[in-house]
C-alpha cells in the first residue's frame, strides 16, 4: 500500500502541526516521516484566561483566521451557500446545515462531502464573532468552518459546558469499495476501490481551557466519521477540537 504524509499550506510534503496560541496559529515542520501528521494544540500559556466559553472559541478562531483560515466575508456569495474558488481548489459552505459542505479539487472525479454534525438541530450558518462562519447546533455546541486556499477544511467544534454531547458525527459521500485506514496517530486515509488515496482526515485532538489535552479518537460507523471526546469531572470548558479534512493535502511517498 503507498504511504502517504500530510502536506503544508505551502504544498510541501512535511509534517505539519497546528499550534494555537494568543498570537495566532504557525505552522511547524517535523523531522519525523510518519505516514500522516499529528495535529496538535498549544493554547497560549496553557489557559485562554476567558471567563465566557464564546470567549475562548473566538480566541481561537482568530488565531486560525490569522494563520491562513478564510473569514465569511472572503468568500464569494451564490446562492445558499458561500464559496472559496481558488488554486483549483473549490469549497462550497451552505447556508442551511442540512446540506453538506463539499470540498472538490480540478481533475478529482468526485468532490468530498462532509455532513455537519447535529444538522437538524443547528441554525443556519451565521459570521461569527472572530469573522469566521459559524453554526449553532442548539446544544451547547458550535461548528465553525474554515476553509483553506490549498484545499484543506477544518472543522472546529466548540463544547461549551458539561451538558453539551461528546460525539461528533460527519457523514461522507466516501467512494463505493472504499477503504478506511486508520494510522497509529490516529489520523485516517479513506481510499477507493483500487487503493489510490479519496481524502483523509488529520490526527484528532481536543483541549480543554486550562489547555491539557482531553482524550479523543476517530471512529467509522459505515460511511460516517466519527469523533469521540471522552472528558473527565477535571475538565475545564470549553473545550476546542476538531478534524481536518483534505484531499490535495495528501502525498505519496
Amino acid at each position: 500500500m503507498k504511504r502517504y504524509v500530510f502536506k503544508s499550506v505551502t504544498g510541501v510534503a512535511t509534517a505539519l502541526a497546528l499550534v494555537i496560541g494568543l498570537g495566532g496559529v504557525s505552522t511547524a515542520d517535523s523531522s519525523n516521516r510518519g505516514v500522516i501528521v499529528n495535529s496538535s494544540v498549544e493554547v497560549g500559556d496553557g489557559n485562554l484566561h476567558c471567563e465566557d466559553s464564546r470567549d475562548c472559541s473566538v480566541e481561537v478562531i482568530e488565531g486560525l483566521l490569522g494563520e491562513g483560515a478564510f473569514a465569511a466575508d472572503e468568500l464569494e456569495e451564490q446562492d445558499d451557500m458561500l464559496v472559496l474558488n481558488s488554486n483549483d481548489v473549490v469549497i462550497e459552505v451552505p447556508s442551511d446545515p442540512e446540506n453538506p459542505v463539499v470540498l472538490e479539487t480540478v481533475g478529482d472525479s468526485e468532490a468530498l462531502e462532509i455532513g455537519l454534525p447535529f444538522a437538524q438541530k443547528a441554525s443556519p450558518v451565521e459570521e461569527g464573532d472572530a469573522g469566521q462562519l459559524e453554526f449553532d447546533n442548539n446544544n451547547e455546541t458550535i461548528t465553525s468552518v474554515l476553509p483553506y486556499e490549498d484545499g484543506s477544511l477544518q472543522m472546529v467544534v466548540t463544547m461549551l459546558d458539561s451538558s453539551a454531547p461528546e460525539e461528533f458525527e460527519y457523514d461522507l459521500n466516501l467512494p463505493e469499495g472504499f477503504t478506511s485506514v486508520f494510522n497509529d496517530d490516529g489520523s485516517v486515509l479513506f481510499l477507493d476501490a483500487e487503493g489510490e488515496l479519496f481524502a483523509g482526515v488529520a490526527a484528532p485532538w481536543a483541549k480543554d481551557n486550562s489547555g491539557r489535552s482531553v482524550p479523543t479518537r476517530y471512529e467509522m460507523r459505515e460511511n460516517k466519521l466519527v469523533q469521540v471526546i471522552s472528558t473527565t469531572e477535571e475538565v475545564t470548558y470549553p473545550i476546542v477540537a476538531d478534524p481536518f479534512f483534505g484531499k490535495k493535502l495528501f502525498s505519496s511517498i
